[in-house]
């Protein structure tokens, strides 16, 4: 069952207010949500949301690339600029805005 994502201002809180664990239930809904990366690769959700979780979130630095990549290539967006600003945002401590800019691409694109 597809479960329907959180608004940006919602993804971005849960991440900032429970320091980062609630990036995992994000990374699983919009793991969810996104099925298939550029690649053809399947994006099990637990599978996602519990790596990250093991790795201390780790993971979720690699998992932002794939998705932020998939996401540019569904769009048909060449340029590699929010790619690099989600993965770049998530290696550091901003993870949830990383996660709130993901949010807001997908959201923009069903819209369209």
């Amino acid at each position: 069952m597809k479960k329907n994502l959180f608004s940006p201002a919602v993804a971005f809180i849960l991440g900032f207010l429970t320091l980062g664990l609630g990036n995992n239930v994000n990374i699983y809904v919009i793991s969810d949500k996104i099925t298939y990366d550029k690649d053809g690769n399947v994006f099990f959700p637990m599978r996602e949301a519990m790596l990250n979780f093991i790795t201390f979130g780790i993971y979720g630095i690699f998992w932002t690339y794939k998705i932020s990549k998939a996401i540019s290539v569904a769009l048909s967006d060449n340029s590699k600029s929010f790619t690099v600003l989600t993965t770049v945002m998530s290696a550091l401590p901003l993870r949830c805005i990383s996660m709130a800019l993901i949010t807001n691409k997908i959201l923009l694109s069903e819209r369209r």
